[in-house]
């Protein structure tokens, strides 16, 4: 082969490798998910709490798979804080709607006052999270956390399930303070993620 067409072949190689490659944070993302799916498979509730700050019910989970890590956001903590507060204020309004609320519109307050709480809580999660990614110690507002959103999908098998496994795809969510860990603060399934304002 001509040593230009040589380079040339190689510079393609070069950027299809590239292209395949996830950044950094993305790896380290990939590689939390996993561990966490791992954990979950194995109902290792030691390593569960050492890498999660929100509750996932792993009775009937046989395995997991990550099947897409998207791209990482940069969130300031104070945005965190508050996001928490809006989503408590929220959810307390709701709830006192639901419960004056007429008939024809109870079922519906009730849903938007779930969702709300949902929300709330998640975002509790996700500052819990940045502490535990530094080992417990307390993250400033003015510093910018890491966040992460990844679909997994999750295989349930047992007396619970039925004779047959079944496959349910899930959305994670990740966060890691700088130099820390990254740690899953909301998993659930797609169809019921409470889709927080983007962090």
């Amino acid at each position: 082969m001509a040593p230009r067409a040589f380079v040339a072949v190689l510079a393609v190689g070069m950027a299809l490798a590239g292209c395949g490659r996830e950044p950094q944070d993305a790896r380290g993302a990939r590689l939390a998910a996993e561990r966490y799916l791992d954990a979950l498979s194995r109902s290792d509730l030691t390593s569960l709490r050492q890498r999660s700050t929100c509750v996932f019910p792993s009775q009937s989970v046989v395995g997991g798979v990550v099947l897409r890590v998207e791209t990482p956001r940069s969130v300031p903590m104070a945005k965190l804080d508050s996001l928490a507060r809006a989503a408590a204020a929220d959810h307390r309004a709701l709830d006192s709607l639901w419960a004056l609320g007429s008939q024809d519109a109870v079922d519906s307050l009730f849903m938007r006052s779930q969702m709300m709480a949902h929300r709330h809580g998640l975002y509790r999660n996700a500052i819990r999270a940045a502490s535990l990614s530094l080992d417990g110690e307390e993250v400033a507002e003015n510093v910018v956390v890491r966040t992460c959103r990844v679909r997994a999908r999750i295989r349930y098998r047992g007396t619970l399930v039925g004779p047959k496994a079944i496959d349910r795809e899930h959305v994670l969510r990740l966060l890691a303070a700088p130099g820390g860990r990254w740690i899953v603060f909301s998993a659930h399934l797609r169809e019921e993620d409470p889709r927080p304002v983007p962090i």
